[in-house]
């Protein structure tokens, strides 16, 4: 499923270059760092966590975890944060997609070293899943930012 989403991102991101007027590498950085943000760091990661915070089970599940406690609120109401940092950051001026940028890609980074140390290939479909979900969010968010797509536009 997030496979499916991270391609309507990028095809959107795509889209969004190809009708603008500024193909700077600056601005192909911002609109991929805005698009990732929104599209797959904010709004739907939003209705995870708050299916999360009101469900944990089937989410757990999904996701292929077992353990429900205070830890997975805790970790709800982080994700949830995270989530509105990411819209915020879209919201703002350029600068403030660094924190949001940032903030997820050492998540997605980090998740995808758990994923592949316990085995949670099965959890989230192959190897290439995981890879392509998380890893390659934390390279899109890098890539925008090193593009200078969060720099103050002169």
């Amino acid at each position: 499923m997030f496979l499916y989403l991270l391609v309507a991102v990028l095809t959107g991101c795509g889209l969004h270059a190809a009708v603008g007027r500024d193909r700077s590498r600056a601005r192909l950085g911002e609109l991929l760092l805005r698009w990732v943000l929104a599209g797959y760091c904010g709004a739907p990661m939003v209705v995870v966590a708050v299916w999360l915070l009101v469900d944990p089970g089937p989410v757990l599940a999904r996701f292929g975890f077992q353990a429900e406690g205070p830890l997975v609120a805790f970790f709800g109401w982080a994700y949830l944060g995270m989530a509105l940092a990411a819209l915020a950051g879209v919201l703002g001026r350029r600068g403030a997609l660094v924190p949001a940028a940032i903030v997820w890609s050492v998540f997605f980074l980090g998740a995808t070293g758990i994923h592949l140390h316990a085995g949670h290939g099965g959890g989230h479909g192959a190897l290439v899943h995981v890879l392509g979900s998380h890893l390659l969010i934390s390279a899109l968010l890098w890539a925008g930012l090193a593009m200078g797509g969060a720099r103050p536009a002169t």
